[in-house]
């Protein structure tokens, strides 16, 4: 959020759906659908009161909350409106890797959809993130598995998080999982653009083709 206002004079809603988000995992991917359409019903709203336009809205999710985004988007479109564009960091594999379209993320849920694959590995490997395309652009740090910096120890972790041992936890067990929404963050202001090259797969990145 402070990435944002200090780029530019926009106005950020956070959605607080903690409760929503909780374990079971099941639960929380059913909830998904029904926060999607309160959010969905407020921006129609921003738009009926405020005059702001669903073209003029950039909805930002991570893991489940990206998922959550295209629920939103879904329901726009149903309504005869879309969102102008979706940031999806790492949605979350479980329950949704090459389901049907109508119940994910996938690129005619906005105008843009932009995804960032950070933990793609399988989940019996410890992969949250989705390795299926799913935006209008799909981009993979370093292939999309295993990001530069994580698979440090437990102590290390906790220093990175300045002591915070909860968060120190989290970043240990999830560490490439949160690298997608650090990459975006730095990105907003970052003097250093991030590169890009559009291929077919990192093996290919890597043979040069």
């Amino acid at each position: 959020v402070s990435e944002y206002l200090v780029y530019d004079r926009v106005n950020v809603v956070v959605v607080d759906w903690l409760s929503g988000s909780a374990p079971p995992y099941t639960q929380a991917c059913a909830n998904i659908r029904l926060i999607g359409a309160i959010v969905g019903r407020f921006i129609i709203d921003l738009e009926k009161y405020f005059g702001i336009p669903p073209a003029h809205v950039h909805v930002i999710g991570h893991s489940l909350g990206a998922q959550l985004a295209g629920y939103m988007g879904e329901y726009l479109k149903s309504r005869g409106r879309i969102l102008g564009r979706i940031t999806g960091m790492d949605p979350a594999e479980p329950s949704f890797e090459g389901t049907d379209p109508l119940v994910r993320l996938d690129p005619t849920d906005a105008a843009l959809v932009d995804v960032i694959h950070s933990d793609a590995g399988p989940i019996i490997t410890g992969g949250l993130g989705m390795y299926q395309p799913v935006g209008h652009f799909d981009f993979y740090p370093n292939g999309g598995i295993s990001m530069p910096g994580c698979g440090t120890g437990f102590v290390d972790s906790v220093a990175m998080e300045d002591g915070n041992i909860p968060y120190g936890f989290r970043r240990h067990i999830g560490c490439n999982h949160a690298r997608a929404y650090e990459y975006f963050t730095e990105s907003i202001n970052s003097m250093c653009p991030f590169m890009a090259i559009q291929c077919s797969s990192w093996e290919e990145y890597w043979l040069g083709n």
